[in-house]
């Protein structure tokens, strides 16, 4: 069983999605995790450090840290006697004596966003699997009764969350509680009709799905029509010629809204820069050090002006440069972290409390030179002629997360896990690339027929990740990248194929 879930996807043309679930332990005050990402390069591409650069790399990325949202069954989520489900904090606040709910007023909108998060991924999760089910031909009986009870549960939670608005027309909810619990109910709406158009396009596998296909489009017009009720302002207008742009944008502010309950703070802190100039300062101080002391014996020895005092002055200015460079080096290799070249501070944004610090590092090199373990799972695939080919450049990126699981679990009772969300911009990787159209033929039957091909790149990705106090927990993760001059076209899991 995995430890942890970690996945790539294309999150558009120019931009990779990498994202990484760490649990928090449980017995533990602190839970520290490290990932190491190694992409491997065609030589002809050049992407090497003197192209493209570590301060360039790194600015082409983007983390997003957040908790993970906790896994309820719809069941579960409705049961009064649950004191993890957002439901019932919601019905408990309410019973809050009225001196103490101003104060505990941000609880109320912060549970409504979590029910929203909870709702979407076990829809999301649910579908997903009933999906896979249907597509693996299981028992088709199977298959329908399990359909149907997941839409007895839906139906099942709408009308009991519809029931808060009885609630809150008392007069101690604020009007941007109300809003909240506005949006909550547009969100899950829109949540609700887009899954019945998923197990609408699942269900038309099986053999005999003309009731279960009527159930989905009973439920769609339905949750329009309350929408339409309530006023809410995703609606379809057929007579409006951007009424899909504004569904799109609505859909999009709602998702925003919701999530970002589950997001933590960053906070860039500038201590790398400040030590990076420290230990600049330090290695420039010893490299002088070394060209004064050069200078005094060179006076000593031989006549000032005369060719070897010249010549000695010369060699210790070039010593000099060398000196500051290495010095520098090998002081950020023995404080590796103060001199990350990312470092992000963590806060709880529902308590505003640190909660934990997130470190980057890049570095660009050979494949030679990556570790045996990670050169034996790219290159797992016999070629007798590698050794002739020029060998593939490699950007190692690694990153640390130190997380306070003791403080965290103090504030939020359901999380168990942190998700980390690494965007990385790969524009600069398409410069050297060829043209992406390709013509090859081929002859038959006394004609010459046209190939149209596509000129792809494969860059190879191997994660690894582990917890830096438990090593026997490291797992690793192989994928493929297939690009051209026009962006990412897909990605392709080699664990899964191989």
């Amino acid at each position: 069983m995995k430890e942890y879930n970690c996945s790539v996807r294309v999150h558009s043309r120019h931009h990779l999605e990498l994202k990484s679930e760490y649990p928090l332990l449980q017995d533990a005050k602190k839970t520290d995790y490290k990932m190491d990402c190694y992409f491997f390069f065609p030589s002809q591409l050049g992407v090497t450090s003197k192209r493209i650069g570590v301060k360039n790399f790194i600015s082409n990325i983007r983390i997003y840290t957040r908790f993970s949202t906790p896994a309820l069954s719809l069941k579960m989520l409705i049961d009064r006697e649950n004191d993890l489900s957002p439901l019932s904090r919601i019905r408990n606040f309410m019973d809050i004596p009225e001196i103490e709910q101003p104060r505990k007023k941000d609880i109320l909108l912060y549970e409504l966003q979590v029910l929203t998060n909870m709702y979407r991924s076990e829809v999301d999760n649910t579908i997903e699997l009933m999906g896979q089910e249907i597509q693996k031909q299981l028992m088709e009986s199977m298959c329908c009764k399990r359909i149907n009870l997941f839409l007895k549960e839906v139906k099942a939670f709408l009308e009991e969350f519809r029931k808060l608005h009885a609630l809150f027309i008392s007069p101690r909810i604020t009007d941007v509680q109300r809003t909240a619990l506005a949006w909550a109910d547009e969100s899950i709406s829109i949540i609700t009709e887009r899954a019945m158009n998923r197990l609408f396009s699942y269900t038309q596998n099986i053999t005999s799905p003309e009731k279960l296909l009527k159930a989905y489009e009973k439920i769609t017009r339905e949750e329009t029509e309350y929408r339409k009720s309530m006023n809410y302002q995703y609606l379809y207008m057929e007579e409006d010629s951007r009424s899909g742009e504004r569904l799109a944008y609505r859909e999009n502010v709602l998702k925003k809204w919701s999530q970002s309950a589950m997001y933590m703070n960053n906070e860039d802190s500038r201590a790398p820069h400040r030590i990076g100039h420290i230990i600049a300062g330090i290695a420039a101080g010893l490299a002088m050090i070394f060209a004064v002391l050069v200078t005094i014996f060179a006076g000593k020895v031989f006549s000032p002006n005369s060719m070897p005092w010249i010549l000695l002055i010369v060699f210790s200015y070039i010593f000099k440069d060398r000196i500051k460079e290495v010095s520098r080096e090998r002081m950020k290799r023995l404080l590796p972290r103060f001199t990350s070249d990312q470092l992000s501070l963590l806060f709880d944004p529902t308590m505003d409390k640190r909660v934990g610090v997130s470190r980057g590092y890049a570095g660009f090199g050979k494949a030679g030179q990556v570790p045996d373990k990670i050169r034996k799972m790219r290159f797992r695939t016999p070629n007798p002629f590698r050794p002739i080919f020029p060998e593939q450049d490699v950007i190692h990126y690694q990153r640390t997360i130190d997380l306070d699981s003791r403080k965290l679990r103090g504030n939020h009772s359901r999380i168990n896990s942190v998700t980390e969300i690494i965007r990385i911009h790969i524009v600069d990787w398409l410069r050297e690339m060829d043209d992406p159209k390709d013509i090859f033929y081929r002859l038959e039957n006394m004609k010459k027929l046209k190939i149209k091909g596509n000129r792809v790149y494969k860059v190879h990705m191997i994660m690894s990740l582990k917890n830096d106090n438990l090593r026997e927990t490291e797992e690793l993760y192989h994928y493929c990248v297939v690009i051209n001059k026009t962006g990412i076209l897909r990605i392709e899991n080699l664990d899964e194929i191989l």
